[in-house]
């Protein structure tokens, strides 16, 4: 059943051609304006071209949803310390990509960064929801829910993480995320793993987009560079200590 990842990466670009063709026909406001479209096609994007292939391709294979998507309870403390834990994975990721980038000189695309900055409140309401919400929720349930579902049981927990771990950063079609998309699957696979709940890698998820958009908004770039001797220390310790707080004590 893993067919559902080529035919997902398909309809993700079918239905972000399609958006760009329809999009203005349907709203007026986008006409001509090649930011908002692209900005609006995050939500056909995600939830028609990601999401809805791992929904009909469980439908088809008559899985049981629940254990392929499991959205058990998870303390609102455990959730806390996930969130503090990606928090300071992010850190960390962030000079990972810098490093990455200056090795390979594959920089990350400045046209990403550009589409989206924020400044208004209303902007900022429509990125979180567009750009961190939305996209945490529908790439969750496929990675997440139906690839590390089917693949663990087959390949054992080592591999199926990172193989999943894999097709997600793949699923992002971004060279010079590689090492961003990597690290931060095998976490939300492990979070995935260890409540055996889809709440914690989305909220997990989420919480890295939403740094990104506060990084890509707020923080220059040379702030990286300059405060590496406690940021990236901090990031460490926040990872570690959060990460091994949160899911401890966990069957």
């Amino acid at each position: 059943m893993l067919w559902v990842v080529p035919v997902t990466m398909v309809a993700f670009f079918a239905t972000a051609v399609l958006w760009s063709i329809i999009g203005p026909l349907l709203i007026p406001a986008l006409r001509g304006n090649e930011r908002l479209i692209s900005l609006t096609g995050f939500f056909p994007i995600e939830l028609i071209g990601v999401l809805v292939p791992s929904l009909v391709a469980c439908k088809i294979g008559k899985v049981d949803f629940r254990a392929v998507f499991p959205f058990r309870r998870v303390a609102w403390w455990r959730l806390l310390l996930i969130v503090g834990a990606t928090f300071g994975l992010a850190l960390v990721i962030t000079y990972l990509q810098g490093w990455f980038a200056q090795a390979t000189g594959l920089p990350y695309p400045k046209d990403v960064t550009d589409l989206i900055r924020a400044h208004t409140p209303m902007q900022w309401a429509f990125m979180l929801l567009a750009v961190a919400f939305v996209p945490a929720f529908a790439e969750e349930m496929v990675t997440r829910g139906y690839v590390q579902s089917a693949l663990v049981p087959r390949l054992g927990l080592v591999w199926g993480i990172l193989l999943t771990a894999g097709i997600f950063a793949l699923m992002h079609f971004l060279p010079a995320g590689i090492p961003t998309y990597v690290i931060l699957g095998i976490w939300l696979s492990w979070v995935r793993h260890r409540t055996g709940s889809m709440i914690g890698p989305i909220a997990a998820h989420a919480t890295n987009n939403t740094l990104a958009l506060l990084q890509a908004n707020l923080v220059p770039e040379a702030y990286w560079a300059t405060n590496i001797a406690w940021v990236l220390p901090l990031g460490v310790v926040l990872f570690g200590t959060l990460g091994y707080l949160s899911l401890k004590d966990l069957k």
